[in-house]
């Protein structure tokens, strides 16, 4: 599976063209604060809109403004990791893994034994019965990375999900996440600022750089 993206993508007064092309792995998405390494995450998740090119994601064209295709962000098969786990504090860890599932539409019981079993992936099926609000900041993460990959995933978006961890916790995390995205196989942009980050999960990098005229530009070949 290959994710495709060509054209800008303008959010406010803010321009950021993009030319990418990533296969199945990870790629680091790095460049200095404010340039829109958020904003080409948003545009892949379908929650900002190209104002001309074509993305596509193997042969599923995601948004092209020429043909007006666009594919809503609940349909992309995208998941998001941010810098904090956003954990449902109505569920349980459990719970909150199904949760994705069961918006789906799938019936209580088969997701839930969905979520048990991608806790156990991750080493946390101890967690399942747990209140979010009992849970350290690495096993929240756990939980979070479990409810991002229980639908597995067409493209996997994470953005900066390490920084708010101790040191201890951000090691055992991005193995975590490192052994996941290997066994996912698919696109993956992880926003960092951190070269550790880089050198244990991506094996490419989008550098995002501010041009002379304000604009940004985001472009990397990595198939």
């Amino acid at each position: 599976m290959t994710l495709q993206v060509g054209g800008p993508v303008v959010r406010g007064g803010f321009v950021l063209d993009v030319d990418v092309l990533v296969g199945a792995r990870a790629v680091a998405v790095t460049g200095d604060n404010g340039t829109g390494k958020t904003t080409l995450l948003r545009a892949v998740a379908g929650l900002e809109r190209l104002q001309s090119g074509r993305m596509a994601l193997g042969e599923t064209v995601l948004d092209e403004p020429s043909s007006r295709s666009f594919v809503p962000p609940r349909s992309r098969g995208a998941s998001m990791i941010f810098q904090d786990a956003l954990l449902l504090p109505f569920l349980s860890a459990l719970d909150n893994v199904a949760f994705p599932l069961r918006r789906a539409g799938q019936h209580a019981g088969p997701a839930r034994a969905a979520a048990a079993a991608a806790l156990e992936r991750l080493g946390a099926g101890h967690l399942g019965p747990r209140d979010p609000s009992t849970l350290s900041g690495g096993e929240a993460r756990r939980v979070a990375l479990a409810r991002a990959l229980v639908r597995e995933p067409a493209v996997v978006l994470l953005d900066e999900p390490f920084t708010a961890l101790d040191r201890r916790s951000r090691t055992e995390f991005r193995s975590l996440v490192a052994d996941a995205l290997r066994a996912l196989s698919v696109p993956a942009l992880v926003v960092t600022h951190d070269d550790a980050d880089v050198e244990a999960l991506c094996l490419g990098e989008i550098r995002v750089v501010r041009t002379s005229e304000g604009r940004s530009v985001a472009a990397t070949t990595v198939a």
